[in-house]
């Protein structure tokens, strides 16, 4: 009975990895196999050809848009580093006041999406009838608006504001784990302070630091929403701005395709090397601490650290909401709030009356909560394979899980559109293909947080479990996912957030009658309905906000320590 019991939990454990293997497969490799194939064929269907490639960089349009993608890529990193690392180290290192608040408010950032502060900030610095700039150049008294958001420098400045904390939490965390032995020897044999943050700590924090620019590095090239909004209006377009063009009648799938595949190779071997070469550049002293640092005593300058660390925060939380408040509140852009301009909550009522908005808010929220569900089901069974068993090829689901990290949202959406729009599936134009989309953006970090939570969980409950004759699962269901609930909870609560508010592959899969609520305020945007698009937008931020100030309640300030 025992040999029997024994023989089919293990054939239990290879159905397992032969499901999950299978679900990820048509998630993630079927897509991206129906990029790859398409981008060989002509518009006509002939091939196979590499005229798209060729096209691609010979083409001056098209070859511009992959050289932009890489300036923003490079620019947002050198950005989001000067903004992140200064507030780490001040916040893990420093007696710099008002740390709780600047952990707190940091976390928000999650809470404001990026492409509702470019929309904040466009109505604050558009070159015409930006607030802020009209106010400057009247102070000043300018010919001419000072600043023009719709420009390089203008995506930079607004991506970067809501990158920082990709950077922030990895060499937070660091510093937090790091032994303080080698600062202190330092200072003790006559090292000034700023020598040894230069020559002993940032040092030992560089493979943290690396992470966090490969991270963002990857954000900046493939980011949709923030070059949609402040680089297309004047002709500046990104591989990934090209990529929705390309839907444009008469479509260009074999070129969308051509666009995504590049940009995909490049994320992966991103993530080769953050993974093979940053994963062997961990020293020893970051393993643990021995103790409590020495916080650095800054004197006078420690409030000026602070007044830096909350003014990066007041403008990607603060300046985004409270300008959208503002514009929510007026009849008509560009005119003053006071008089006969003031539209109370006429611009939030006209919000029912709008028939795709509540529809929009209830698929989106729909969609988020079933894709949540889906993604961390996944994830946890996946980890599961991966850390409780050691049947061979189990590694081949860790694979296929953080392979999903490389699908760009704007690739992600050309490629479910070529595998799942035709026969036999016919999911374009329903909810379906939405939740694909979700799910998949949703496994990676679901099966790094289930994951991390699964190694914290000694296996000796399970295997008291079954030694009582439980079956594998109804194990996971009453012992497993009752110990991960609050850590799946809390993550689950960070991909619901992101899951509403995303555009970057929405927009590719968006249909009428099946909208969602990002693309609902992109829509409003594109036909210059400022005041009704802001009052959506701060519902839309109000949920958000509410969500993550709960994923905080329970998993902390930090979500890079799960």
């Amino acid at each position: 009975m025992g040999l029997w019991r024994h023989i089919s939990e293990e054939k239990g454990k290879y159905t397992a990895l032969l499901v999950f293997s299978l679900i990820i497969f048509f998630l993630v490799v079927y897509p991206f196999g129906k990029l790859v194939v398409r981008s060989f064929f002509t518009q006509e269907g002939m091939g196979p050809t590499l005229a798209n490639y060729w096209e691609l960089l010979t083409e001056p349009e098209l070859y511009s848009s992959l050289v932009n993608s890489f300036k923003l890529g490079f620019g947002i990193t050198f950005m989001t580093l000067l903004l992140g690392v200064p507030m780490a180290w001040g916040v893990a290192r420093t007696n710099m006041p008002l740390k709780g608040l600047v952990r707190t408010a940091t976390v928000l950032t999650f809470a404001s999406p990026s492409f509702l502060a470019a929309l904040a900030w466009m109505l604050l610095l558009g070159p015409r009838g930006g607030k802020l700039n009209l106010f400057l150049q009247d102070l000043l008294g300018l010919s001419s608006t000072p600043f023009n958001i719709f420009s390089v420098w203008g995506i930079i400045f607004v991506f970067s504001l809501f990158s920082y904390p990709l950077v922030y939490f990895v060499v937070s965390s660091a510093l937090d784990n790091m032994d303080a032995s080698l600062e202190e020897t330092a200072q003790i044999l006559g090292a000034s302070k700023l020598r040894t943050l230069f020559t002993i700590t940032l040092p030992l924090v560089t493979p943290a630091i690396l992470a966090g620019a490969v991270l963002v590095f990857i954000e900046g090239l493939v980011i949709f929403d923030v070059p949609a909004v402040l680089g297309t209006p004047v002709g500046f377009f990104t591989l990934s701005t090209r990529m929705y063009a390309m839907f444009d009648y008469p479509p260009r799938f074999e070129m969308a395709a051509a666009l995504a595949v590049p940009m995909i190779v490049v994320l992966v071997v991103m993530l080769l090397f953050q993974r093979l070469y940053l994963g062997r550049r961990q020293y020893s002293v970051l393993t643990g601490k021995t103790g409590k640092p020495q916080l650095v005593d800054l004197g006078p300058w420690r409030w000026v650290l602070a007044g830096y660390c909350l003014l990066i925060i007041f403008a990607s939380v603060g300046v985004p909401f409270l300008t959208l408040i503002y514009t929510s509140l007026v009849k008509a852009f560009g005119l003053p709030l006071a008089g006969g301009n003031f539209a109370g909550l006429d611009n939030y009522i006209a919000l029912a009356g709008r028939p795709t908005v509540p529809r929009a808010i209830m698929d989106s929220a729909l969609l988020a909560v079933l894709g949540t569900v889906s993604a961390l089901s996944l994830a946890v069974g996946g980890s599961w394979v991966v850390e409780r068993t050691k049947i061979k090829g189990r590694e081949l689901i860790s694979f296929l899980m953080m392979s999903a990290f490389a699908f760009p949202g704007v690739a992600l959406g050309v490629g479910l559109v070529l595998a799942y729009a035709g026969k036999p599936f016919y999911l374009y134009g329903t909810l379906w293909i939405f939740l694909l989309a979700y799910t998949v953006r949703g496994l990676p970090m679901g099966f790094m947080f289930s994951r991390s939570a699964l190694k914290q969980i000694s296996p000796d409950l399970e295997d008291a479990a079954r030694t009582l004759g439980a079956s594998w699962g109804r194990t996971m269901l009453d012992v497993t996912v009752p110990l991960l609930r609050n850590s799946l909870f809390g993550v689950g609560v960070i991909l619901f957030v992101f899951m509403f508010r995303e555009l970057g592959t929405s927009v590719f899969l968006n249909t009428a009658g099946n909208e969602v609520i990002s693309v609902v305020i992109y829509e409003l945007y594109e036909e210059i309905r400022f005041p009704t698009m802001s009052a959506l937008s701060v519902f839309v931020l109000l949920i958000n906000i509410s969500v993550v100030m709960l994923a905080r309640r329970l998993i902390g300030d930090n979500p890079m320590r799960m």
